[in-house]
């Protein structure tokens, strides 16, 4: 069952974006919100993504994600989030799709708002570095406590697949004070 919605402006995008890296119209409409970052695991050639999930449920929810994504995959938006999680702005709409949700990969802070990834292939880092996941965070500007503003890494397993996890890699953004620092 195809369930198609009035997103045009979301659709041209993913096409524009898809068309970006090679891909034909139509394999990249993931039904994500606001896939921010998008890249291409070199070993795999599977394409990932960063999403800032939707905003005004509070501070602990929706969680941010960073996920390969499926061809043809839904992730629930704007009806439902990390599977079978209603939106509640959004009661008793489409309930057929609730069972085709998706639950991404790897699971953020809510509003961290990675904004982009890319794969390691440097020779900087350890060894055991090579082809995990970094991702840029700015934060949000809708928590009452500030999370984000640092730099995460993703270890991906054999095969290019998360286990789930994610590390902090570069941090101190942020003073104890909440004032914006800088890395010294």
């Amino acid at each position: 069952m195809s369930v198609e919605v009035s997103l045009d402006p979301l659709t041209r995008r993913a096409d524009r974006e898809g068309a970006q890296l090679g891909l034909p119209p139509g394999s990249f409409r993931p039904h994500q919100c606001n896939p921010s970052g998008v890249a291409i695991d070199p070993r795999t050639g599977r394409l990932w993504c960063t999403v800032n999930e939707r905003d005004g449920l509070g501070d602990n929810l929706v969680p941010d994600y960073i996920t390969a994504v499926r061809e043809g995959g839904f992730y629930g938006w704007p009806w439902w989030y990390m599977g079978a999680h209603q939106d509640p702005r959004h009661v008793g709409k489409h309930p057929e799709l609730r069972e085709r949700v998706i639950v991404p990969d790897v699971l953020l802070q809510p509003h961290n708002a990675s904004l982009q990834i890319a794969f390691y292939q440097g020779q900087q880092f350890p060894d055991e570095y090579h082809g995990d996941i970094f991702a840029t965070e700015h934060g949000s500007w809708n928590k009452s406590v500030r999370a984000g503003y640092e730099v995460i890494r993703l270890p991906l397993h054999p095969g290019g697949k998360s286990g789930g996890e994610y590390q902090d890699f570069l941090t101190g953004f942020v003073l104890p004070t909440g004032r914006y620092g800088a890395v010294r």
